[in-house]
């Protein structure tokens, strides 16, 4: 046990410090904001949950409810003959309705069919004195309603000793004078429908009352059509049987979120309660905690999950859900679920988060300026170095140049000569390697242009080769070039020879000893193709993807190989510049092709279709 708990608090720990205490606290101000809805429990009203739903009718299988006319009076007592058309006889006492045989017919007439209990509404008190008390009225199954809080000369004379056929008949009303609640009266007698109650377990002390299972306008049984034989036989088996003044005769009225109710028919409702079970159901605090913890959790799960447009459709989805779950649980099982504490809850932790990630974005948006900002300054720190160090190392570089070119003239200096030679080709690879640099930086700083004129690209190719003659019979590389007649083409010199130095110095240095470096030159409708074919098998196919990328160089290059990374890098963008393409290909044991595609005419392509392909 002591490890399990263990385990779930670390498990919650670790998920607090995912979320965040900020996050935390804004989710958890959400759920106490919902907690404030369930602080008053006990009054609760659910006027507007009933005016949302249709009223339902009963089927009365279990109670009925019977109303005693005045014409079942009238042959036998004056005073009800000359009340019965006057408006004043509703307000009559319901001593007048009184009659010791009308009252022991029709009780017999019911009985006869074995009730379950019968439940007389009307307070008979001094209009039974003075009668011989007929066992009729002393039957265990008929309990008399005596008004709250009456004392002992006002029971009806037919009153047991010990009180069990009598219970008070009392109604409670909420401060706005409507009655919404069975309220269990403090009274040394019972309540008249404690004789009614069959639902075990359930607390009789206040339950609220479901109005939405009952109509306003109850279905009642006048007393004549059961003395005229009308029902059939056992029509009132095992049922419950309330008697009283007929709704239009009623002298008293009360108030609910369901309409107006006389006395019989309010009874009749609260007794359908107690039969049914009907009362709307409160459930235990800790329930509704947790049921507020979840939809917090799951408020904050989409908030931190997904984008706020995406996030704000789910949680009013969430809200719908909560809407539609607590109206069917309340409509179906008379369990009450809040709906307020939920919504302000979803609502809350909306806002709230979105205030944080409003503050997020913010701090986001600083630091990344902050970055910017230091990372602008380390741009310009670097590209002045560079220049610095470049233009500084030009003019050494120069100077050796000269004197190593001077030298390799000078009879002298014969024992020196393969010595010096390395050294002014050593010096030129340096200066190309400065000249790259500074390349660079004009890209970069979007000073570079190009000065396009009319050349033969073959005749770039052979100036091209015979520079390079030299590195080749020093690595033993045979060159073979197979140029095809060209057209004129528009490109920029020096950018053209840059383009196919660096492609074919490469494909030179990285050729295996004896081998051979072809050269070829075509051309169809639109493109002069340059192809520039060597034996190299030392690619790793990881490097393809990023042989053009600035500064790259791959992981198993040679040593002895120089190079700065630049080259490639420099070839594709000028060859961009000129709106063609270049093209990479490595097979192994087949050797490294790169294909320039250049085109015969500056409109053939955009800088955005040139592109390149790499194969291995």
């Amino acid at each position: 046990m002591i490890n399990t708990i263990k385990y779930f608090s670390l498990k919650a720990s670790s998920f607090l410090n995912q979320l965040g205490w900020s996050l935390f606290w804004r989710g958890g101000l959400g759920f106490v904001l919902a907690l404030l809805t369930l602080t008053d429990l006990q009054n609760l009203r659910f006027d507007i949950r009933f005016s949302w739903m249709n009223l339902k009718p009963l089927t009365n299988k279990e109670v009925v409810a019977v109303t005693v006319s005045p014409r079942f009076f009238s042959s036998n007592n004056q005073r009800f003959t000359s009340l019965i058309n006057n408006s004043a006889f509703t307000e009559v006492s319901d001593d007048f309705y009184w009659n010791k045989y009308h009252w022991k017919e029709l009780l017999e007439t019911i009985l006869k069919d074995s009730p379950q209990k019968i439940g007389v509404t009307f307070f008979f008190g001094k209009a039974t004195y003075g009668l011989d008390k007929d066992p009729i009225f002393l039957n265990s199954k008929i309990v008399w309603a005596i008004p709250h809080r009456s004392q002992p000369s006002e029971f009806p004379a037919f009153t047991k000793f010990n009180r069990d056929n009598i219970g008070v008949l009392q109604f409670t009303e909420d401060p706005d004078h409507l009655i919404r609640r069975y309220n269990k009266v403090q009274d040394s007698s019972p309540q008249i429908f404690d004789f009614f109650y069959k639902v075990t377990g359930l607390s009789p002390q206040s339950h609220i009352l479901f109005f939405s299972k009952i109509q306003k306008n109850l279905t009642f049984i006048d007393s004549q059509t059961i003395l005229s034989g009308e029902l059939p036989p056992g029509f009132f088996k095992n049922k419950t049987v309330l008697i009283g003044r007929s709704p239009s005769d009623s002298n008293t009225s009360y108030y609910t979120p369901s309409g107006i109710f006389s006395t019989l028919g309010l009874s009749t409702l609260i007794t359908e309660h107690f039969i049914n079970n009907l009362w709307i159901k409160t459930l235990p605090t800790w329930i509704y905690f947790i049921y507020f913890l979840l939809m917090t959790l799951a408020s904050m799960f989409l908030m931190i999950r997904y984008p706020h447009k995406i996030a704000l459709l789910f949680l009013i989805f969430l809200i719908l859900f909560s809407v539609i779950f607590s109206i069917a649980l309340f409509d179906i099982y008379h369990i009450w679920l809040p709906i307020k504490g939920p919504m302000i809850q979803i609502i809350a932790t909306w806002i709230l988060f979105l205030g944080y990630s409003i503050n997020q974005i913010e701090k986001n948006s600083f630091k990344l300026e902050q970055e910017k900002r230091a990372q602008l300054g380390l741009e310009e720190l670097k590209t002045n170095f560079i220049s610095l160090i470049s233009h500084d190392l030009k003019t050494p570089i120069a100077k050796i140049q000269a004197v190593t070119a001077r030298l390799t003239t000078d009879p002298t200096a014969s024992p020196f000569l393969n010595d010096i030679t390395k050294i002014y080709r050593y010096s030129k690879d340096l200066n190309r390697y400065i000249q790259n640099v500074l390349k660079l930086l004009q890209i970069e700083t979007a000073e570079f242009k190009i000065s396009l004129s009319s050349i033969d690209p073959n005749s770039t190719i052979n100036d091209v080769v015979s520079e390079l003659i030299p590195l080749a019979q020093e690595k033993s590389v045979h060159i073979n070039t197979q140029l095809n007649p060209l057209f004129l083409i528009s490109a920029d010199p020096y950018l053209l020879k840059e383009i196919l130095l660096n492609v074919i110095q490469n494909a030179i240095q990285y050729s295996p000893t004896n081998s051979e470096v072809t050269i070829s030159s075509d051309e169809d409708e639109t493109w002069v193709i340059i192809r520039v074919h060597d034996w190299g098998n030392d690619i790793d196919p990881i490097d393809i993807p990023h042989i053009f990328d600035k500064f790259y160089r791959g992981k198993n290059q040679a040593p002895l190989i120089q190079g700065s990374g630049l080259g490639l890098y420099l070839v594709k963008y000028f060859i961009e510049l000129h709106k063609g393409k270049i093209q990479f290909q490595h097979l192994k044991n087949q050797g490294t092709t790169v294909t320039l595609l250049l085109p015969l005419t500056l409109e053939t392509s955009t800088p955005e279709e040139a592109n390149d392909s790499t194969t291995t």
